[in-house]
Order: structure tokens, then C-alpha cells, then sequence
């Protein structure tokens, strides 16, 4: 990451599962708004229009200055708000992997559940929207960096369980290879923002420092934890401790018990956070 350290960076909590403020409004579903020296940006767009613009009206955005959208992976929850910044300037590009475009399917009981995009790739092109999918590490300027896909490097975070893709000789699993998340230089060392997790946050902060040499100071957003077991938590927090890392955020699909767990673990290090949260580094 080649960039002059930033003199200003916001990490703003538009949607999440809960809310930190009043006139806010929950939905199981992410987004944050980054600015970063005086340029804006969408990581992830939550699971509805209506509850983006809601808070984002909240937060006093305007979308018209968002300079470009990052989706961390092809799940409704993180990608069904894009619709709502469409359109609020043309050619606005949006980044995400390749495979963010399968057809992904939850199991459970009965037949598999849809969960991926709920919008089609040509209405939004209509509204102006560029789409950029690359696999690899993307620099996309100002000092972020989108982590490309996530290796398995560690032996406890396990992979992900209970997803699926439809294929024309029907479901194989998914492993979510198009989960990424997003490197931001901070002041005083790397901001990573996390869109589920669903590749293990550990594995993600092996890569962050892989790609960029950077310390990590803070971990923003969601982790995956709550069907973990409390071995991997307490490895996840223990690896957290020993990083140095001075500011975990953990949202979304955390899972309130892991939440407990890890704040027992990291103390104060740990700061509750929902839609409305603002973090400014």
C-alpha cells in the first residue's frame, strides 16, 4: 500500500443486526461508510434499500458521494442495499469476486434456501454501475486495499459449514471463496473491515499483514462465531491479544455468545458497536 499515512479516517456503522442510536433501524445485514481523506466509500449495502436509506439519511449521507462500492461476498444481507446508491452517479464502480455471481443457497431443513443477490447485473449497469471482479488483491487508491480471496491458514478456524452453490448437475458445497475484506491505512496502523468472516478472521488478518507489511491496530464487522466452538473463540481472541490488536468491533453475525467470550477475553480492547456506531481513527 503506497499512500501518505491519512490525517482523517471514519469508519461509519450504517447497517447492522442491531442499533446504537436512536432512529436507527436493525436488519440481519451489513454496511459501512468509510471516509478517508475526504474521499467516501461503501463497504457492503446491507440486505434492504429502505433500511440503508433510512440510515444512511440518519448518518447524513449522501450518496452521491460515494466514490466507489466494495462487496465483501455474494450473500442478500450485504449486497441488497447496492440498488439505493445506483444511480447517485454514473460509471460508479463496484468491486467484489468473481465468484460473488453463483447462485448460493443455504441448507437446512427441507430445500435449500436462496441467499445470494437479489438484483440482476443489468438493471443496476442501466442505473451506471461498472462492476469490477478480480479474484486477486485490488488497490483500488487512497490507501485501501481489498484482500482478494482468503487462504486457510491456520488449523483451528474452520471452513465454512452449511452453504451452498447450485450448479447444472445440481448443489455442491460452498466455501465462499469470494469472502474478502477490506485493508484501510490508518494512522496508526491497519484498519480491517470485515464483511461476515466467512474464511475465518484469523486466516484474514494473516493476510492483511502478508499484503501490506501493516500492523493491525482495529477489526471492524462481522465474524462468524456463533455456531464456533468456545476453543475457537478463545484461539480467535488469544490471536488478537498476542497481535496486538487494539480494537476489535465485532458486529452482524458474530453470535452474541462468542461476543461474551471474547470480551471476557480482550477486556476493554473490545467496544460494543451497532448501526449509528463511528469510529474515528
Amino acid at each position: 500500500m503506497k499512500h501518505s499515512r491519512t490525517s482523517r479516517l471514519r469508519v461509519n456503522v450504517v447497517v447492522d443486526n442491531w442499533v446504537a442510536k436512536r432512529n436507527f433501524r436493525g436488519e440481519h445485514g451489513l454496511a459501512f461508510y468509510i471516509e478517508k481523506d475526504g474521499k467516501s466509500f461503501l463497504f457492503d449495502t446491507g440486505q434492504s434499500v429502505e433500511i440503508l436509506a433510512h440510515n444512511a439519511a440518519a448518518l447524513g449521507i449522501d450518496f452521491g458521494r460515494v466514490e466507489g462500492v466494495f462487496l465483501s461476498h455474494g450473500h442478500y444481507d450485504h449486497t441488497g442495499g447496492l440498488p439505493a446508491v445506483a444511480g447517485g452517479r454514473q460509471g460508479l464502480p463496484v468491486y467484489f469476486h468473481p465468484k460473488a455471481w453463483q447462485e448460493k443457497y443455504a441448507a437446512g431443513e427441507g430445500e435449500p434456501r436462496y441467499i445470494g443477490l437479489p438484483w440482476q447485473r443489468e438493471e443496476l449497469e442501466e442505473k451506471g454501475v461498472v462492476f469490477f471482479t478480480s479474484p486477486k488483491p485490488a488497490e483500488p487508491g487512497q490507501g485501501l486495499m481489498l484482500s482478494g480471496e482468503i487462504p486457510f491458514s491456520t488449523d483451528f478456524a474452520g471452513r465454512p459449514q452449511g452453504f451452498l452453490i447450485k450448479q447444472k448437475e445440481g448443489f455442491c458445497d460452498d466455501e465462499i471463496r469470494d469472502e474478502q475484506a477490506l485493508f484501510i491505512e490508518g494512522p496508526q496502523g491497519l484498519v480491517v473491515v470485515l464483511g461476515c468472516g466467512h474464511r475465518g478472521v484469523v486466516n484474514t488478518l494473516r493476510q492483511a499483514v502478508k499484503l501490506t507489511g501493516e500492523k493491525v491496530q482495529a477489526v471492524i464487522g462481522g465474524m462468524h462465531l456463533g455456531e464456533s466452538s468456545p476453543e475457537i473463540v478463545a484461539a480467535t481472541a488469544g490471536y488478537l491479544l498476542e497481535t496486538g490488536v487494539a480494537l476489535v468491533a465485532p458486529l452482524h453475525c458474530t453470535g452474541q455468545d462468542a461476543v461474551f467470550t471474547l470480551r471476557g477475553i480482550l477486556g476493554q480492547r473490545l467496544k460494543p458497536a451497532g448501526a449509528g456506531t463511528v469510529f474515528e481513527f
